[in-house]
Formats: structure tokens, C-alpha cells, sequence
């Protein structure tokens, strides 16, 4: 069986200028291949394959405020490459 374990989670409420400007830090670094997240006092270092797959999300999901919408985007890699492909999606 599977296991799944946790290295990082973080949920941290911001604007959408200070989102968009994680997302392009974050972009900047997958181009190069390698980044660092870091939280208090702890790194985590990711090496990633020339080719990763891309999972993009979108969800509502009806709570007892109102409709709670959500957007995920997901890297994933297999160690040593590979992965699987699916339908991609595009920015219009």
C-alpha cells in the first residue's frame, strides 16, 4: 500500500498582487530546476526533472457561508523521471 507523507503545508491568507508575486517567484525557480521553500527554520530542497506533469483544479464546493470556489495547481514528478501525461489545459 501507498503511503503519502507531508514534507511542507502551508495556508496563508494574502492579496492577489502578493499571491501573483509568489507564483512568479515561484515559476522563476521551477524554470531554472531547483528550488528551496522554506518555513521558520526549516528547507526543503526540490530538484525537478526536466519534465513534470502538470494538475490544474478547480473546485466549488458549497459550505454553510456561501460557495467556497478553489484553484490548484500541482507539480508532480517521479523520482528519476517519467510520470504520467493527461488532456492539458491552457492559459486563455
Amino acid at each position: 500500500m501507498a503511503r503519502e507523507r507531508v514534507v511542507l503545508k502551508s495556508e496563508e491568507k494574502m492579496d492577489r498582487a502578493r499571491a501573483a508575486d509568489f507564483l512568479e517567484d515561484l515559476a522563476a525557480k521551477v524554470r531554472t530546476g531547483e528550488l528551496v521553500l522554506r518555513q521558520d527554520d526549516r528547507d526543503v530542497r526540490l530538484e525537478l526533472p526536466r519534465e513534470l506533469v502538470l494538475e490544474v483544479k478547480v473546485e466549488e464546493e458549497e459550505k454553510g457561508t456561501g460557495v467556497k470556489n478553489s484553484l490548484e495547481i500541482e507539480l508532480e514528478w517521479y523520482q528519476g523521471g517519467g510520470g504520467r501525461p493527461s488532456g492539458g489545459v491552457e492559459l486563455a
